[in-house]
């Protein structure tokens, strides 16, 4: 039923309906002053390809990523690009990229054989490293002590585990390639097991035992610390699950990508 039916006399609508159909008229033929779009211009084109052909100059292609492949011809190039670098990063797109893991693998063992490279830090504990390279040198197994220190998204990965048997071959030799840590946190069972008894043993230096007593005694005893360091692990490991359940989350969060 329309609003004349009802007997209301409203306003004629249609005058706004005209002027709106006028302006998208307008608006789809566009305005006549404005001139046409020029062709792109051939200069514009001749620095795009003079981009993408200095692109390809500096490209180096790379033989393999194989972790384990010890020819490092194809790696030559970077004596140059690194002369005089004492600190090297190598970074990756993702934690789960087990391709940048093996290439970076092969990288380090060139960096380490080739350029004289002596360390390699992860980014884990401070202490869970310095504890499993102590556990290495000793001559323990190298994967375990990895594991008890690194994340496990490196230390558990196929792709990384080359690295710790060639960490216990060097280990002995006149030029280990030493493990390290750079992260404050405490990332692995060394810290869980073993922190409390460490700094207990450091505070008995009479010029520390002040300042490490409240963590060396704190209320509660003086395995209290331990206590925390463990429930804390505890509650870590039971929100990151197994490898199973992280690659699960995983392949959820690449799927949402996809869908967005």
């Amino acid at each position: 039923m329309t609003n004349r039916e009802k007997g209301q006399d409203l306003p004629m609508r249609r005058p706004a309906c005209a002027i709106l159909a006028a302006l998208l008229y307008l608006g789809c033929k566009g305005n006549p002053e404005t001139p046409a779009k020029s062709p792109p211009d051939a200069s514009g084109v001749r620095l795009k390809e003079s981009g993408l052909a200095e692109l390809r100059r500096q490209l180096v292609p790379i033989r393999t990523l194989a972790a384990t492949d010890d020819d490092f011809t194809d790696l030559g190039f970077l004596r140059e690009t690194l002369r005089g670098v004492r600190i090297v990063q190598l970074g990756e797109q993702t934690h789960g990229d087990g391709a940048t893991f093996e290439a970076k693998v092969r990288l380090i063992k060139f960096l380490h054989q080739e350029l004289g490279f002596g360390v390699v830090a992860f980014e884990s504990g401070l202490y869970d490293c310095r504890m499993a390279w102590d556990r290495i040198r000793a001559g323990d197994d190298a994967s375990a002590a990895a594991q008890a220190a690194i994340f496990s998204l490196w230390s558990e990965s196929a792709q990384v585990a080359p690295l710790w048997p060639y960490l216990a071959q060097e280990a002995s030799s006149k030029q280990p390639l030493i493990l390290a840590g750079f992260d404050s946190q405490f990332t692995g069972r060394f810290s869980q097991d073993g922190l409390a008894k460490s700094l207990g043993s450091v505070a008995r230096k009479p010029a520390l035992a002040r300042l490490l007593q409240p963590v060396i005694s704190p209320p509660g005893g003086p395995t209290a610390l331990a206590d925390r360091l463990r429930v804390r692990a505890r509650r870590r490991s039971t929100a990151a699950g197994t490898p199973t359940d992280r690659a699960r989350r995983r392949d959820r969060k690449s799927s949402n990508r996809s869908r967005r």
